[in-house]
């Protein structure tokens, strides 16, 4: 996938007959996905080429009240769109100039003129321009004046529900990490790097990974059966079971809270090194135990109840092929 960094240029895309299509792409779950599908599938059709125009920050960030946490990284949600098939990626800087864009210039700097199109697919309730006055109508108008097609993609809803970003948000905040799943068409995963904690694992005969993550929402505190994802990306990227904590080890006194994880079957040095934890269920909450020996008792337990899980599932990279 190519990624072009700031407005679109005609030259960079000239005679490759863009089918585009415009969001923040957030998590790029189902709905995300059914949009960007059908892009890349035209794209496919008339020997075009698939295009998606995204922000870098979230309008929010901008003219609201602030972008709600990241669901992805910018880094992720590059990953995944690529994974789809997606051929360019379009980031624009939005800063207030940009926002200040009325709806016609936007369709004629930015889509006309910016990329050529032949077509555009957008979402169900896809706003655009200053003040969110620019909309499908107007598209379609301008579309037939200009030589382009317009479609839309409807609502994507799993279980009666309007999957979407915000849902996802609340979700993963409460939780419900099979219902995440279902909502991404994927587990939810968090990505960090593995730094020295206080070694308490280790002293318990359960040594975990402490992770400094890069992820903007994490799920509540509990612990949790993860499939752990060594070096993502990586030519020798490996799948280990882990059963994650994400809390303040209250039977340790008060603590920051903290991401750690036991690789189930694993001995090595993972200092430095980039782990992915896919959150495939959650076990149980987080309490404060009477004593250490109550703790290891229950982890050993956890441990068993990751294990079991683990036999009926295949990993994320094999579910992929």
């Amino acid at each position: 996938m190519r990624i072009i960094q700031g407005l679109p240029q005609p030259e960079l895309i000239a005679g490759l007959r863009p089918v585009v299509t415009i969001g923040n792409f957030d998590g790029v779950h189902q709905g995300h996905k059914a949009l960007l599908g059908k892009v890349i599938r035209r794209a496919r059709e008339i020997g075009g080429t698939s295009v998606a125009i995204t922000f870098s920050p979230h309008p929010k960030a901008v003219i609201g009240h602030g972008a709600p946490p990241r669901i992805t990284t910018e880094a992720q949600r590059n990953e995944l769109m690529e994974a789809l098939g997606l051929d360019v990626l379009v980031i624009i800087p939005f800063d207030r100039d940009f926002a200040a864009l009325e709806a016609d210039a936007f369709i004629d700097q930015v889509l006309y003129r910016g990329t050529g199109l032949v077509e555009l697919v957008v979402g169900y309730d896809f706003r655009f321009g200053r003040g969110g006055l620019g909309h499908y109508d107007l598209l379609t108008e301008a579309g037939k004046r200009l030589g382009f097609r317009v479609d839309r993609e409807g609502v994507t809803q799993i279980g009666g529900q309007v999957v979407s970003s915000s849902l996802i948000r609340k979700t993963i905040q409460e939780g419900d990490i099979e219902e995440v799943k279902l909502l991404l068409g994927r587990e939810y995963f968090l990505d960090g790097t593995v730094v020295r904690g206080h070694s308490r694992g280790r002293d318990l005969g359960f040594p975990t990974a402490n992770l400094a993550l890069e992820n903007e929402i994490v799920p509540p505190t509990g612990i949790y059966a993860t499939w752990v994802e060594v070096e993502p990306g990586a030519a020798e990227s490996t799948f280990k079971y882990g059963a994650a904590n994400i809390g303040h080890n209250p039977t340790f006194g008060t603590n920051p809270l903290s991401v750690e994880v036991y690789l189930l079957d694993f001995d090595g040095d993972l200092y430095g090194r980039h782990l992915r934890l896919h959150f495939t269920r959650r076990l149980r909450e987080e309490r404060k135990f009477e004593n250490v020996d109550a703790l290891v008792e229950q982890m050993r337990l956890d441990v068993e109840q990751v294990r079991a899980i683990f036999r009926q599932e295949r990993t994320p990279l094999e579910r992929r092929s």
